[in-house]
């Protein structure tokens, strides 16, 4: 290969500069993208997490009232004459001011339209 011109030197150099930061940008450019996906994709799990973790508690916080409710149904049983097969059964609902008036003893401040 014959040797570059003198005269044709700082244009090689600067050619070299050119392609050397068009692919530092270029590199940059790469690495910031993929950060923003990452960044996506672990926002993503956390939300997926907490809505996970939110349903569970959910689901906890529903299994224990069902539990006070079979409690008091149990209670209203025992301390009643005359129960009728469908509140023993569990289709008639308790009476909602003896519940309400249970729950308040309990501490509960949670309230039902009606208790099954």
């Amino acid at each position: 290969m014959p040797p570059i011109p003198t005269w044709l030197t700082p244009y090689v150099a600067l050619a070299a500069l050119v392609v050397a930061l068009v692919s530092l940008v270029w590199n940059v450019q790469r690495d910031m993208r993929a950060a923003r996906r990452q960044r996506r994709q672990e926002d993503e799990h956390a939300r997926q997490s907490a809505a996970a973790t939110q349903l569970s508690v959910m689901a906890s916080e529903r299994q224990r009232r069902a539990r006070i409710l079979r409690a008091l149904r149990a209670e209203w049983i025992a301390s009643h004459d005359g129960i009728s097969p469908a509140m023993l059964a569990g289709t008639e609902p308790l009476p909602k001011s003896w519940v309400e008036l249970r729950l308040a003893e309990l501490g509960e401040s949670w309230r039902q339209d009606s208790y099954r």
